[in-house]
C-alpha cells in the first residue's frame, strides 16, 4: 500500500518493487482508493494509480485491470468508455472493454490488452458480462 506521507521519490522506489514483484504476471490488477490519474501533481495521489506507472507493465507486454469510481460529470457510460480511451492511449495498449457495475456505488474496471491477450481477454469479458448481466455492464470499445 501507498503511504500518504511517501516522497515522490518513496513512491517510485515502491513502483519499482511492484514492478520486480509482478515480472511474471500476464495480467496486472490494479485497485487504488479512488481511481486513475495522470497528474503526478495531485492531492491525495497515494489514493490513484498513475497512468504513467501502468505504462510500465504495459511497455512488458502484461495486460492491465484498472478500478476506477465514477463521479457525476456523465452518465457511467461515458465516463466508463472516456477513462478506458484515456488508459489505453497512455499505456498505448488496445482497449477491450469496460465493465460498469453498479451495486453500492458506481465503479469501472477497465481493460486494456497487450496483443498477445485481446483475444481471451475480449472472450472472458463478455462472458463475465453474460453471468453477472444483472449487476454488472460490459460497454464497447468500438471507435477506438
Amino acid at each position: 500500500m501507498l503511504d500518504p506521507t511517501w516522497s515522490s521519490a518513496a513512491r517510485s522506489a515502491w513502483h519499482r518493487r511492484a514492478l520486480d514483484g509482478l515480472g511474471s504476471a500476464d495480467v496486472v490488477f490494479t485497485d487504488p482508493d479512488n481511481g486513475l490519474c495522470s497528474l503526478v501533481r495531485k492531492p491525495k495521489l497515494h489514493k490513484y494509480a498513475l497512468v504513467t506507472e501502468l505504462a510500465d507493465y504495459a511497455r512488458r507486454q502484461q495486460s492491465l485491470v484498472a478500478y476506477h469510481h465514477a463521479d457525476r460529470s456523465a452518465k457511467a457510460e461515458t465516463q466508463a468508455l472516456r477513462r478506458l480511451g484515456e488508459l489505453a492511449r497512455g499505456v498505448d495498449q488496445v482497449p477491450v472493454g469496460a465493465v460498469i457495475a453498479r451495486r453500492g456505488s458506481c465503479r469501472f474496471f477497465l481493460v486494456t490488452a497487450a496483443d498477445r491477450h485481446k483475444k481471451l481477454l475480449s472472450g472472458a469479458l463478455n462472458t463475465f458480462a453474460d453471468r453477472w448481466a444483472p449487476h454488472t455492464k460490459l460497454v464497447s470499445t468500438r471507435g477506438f
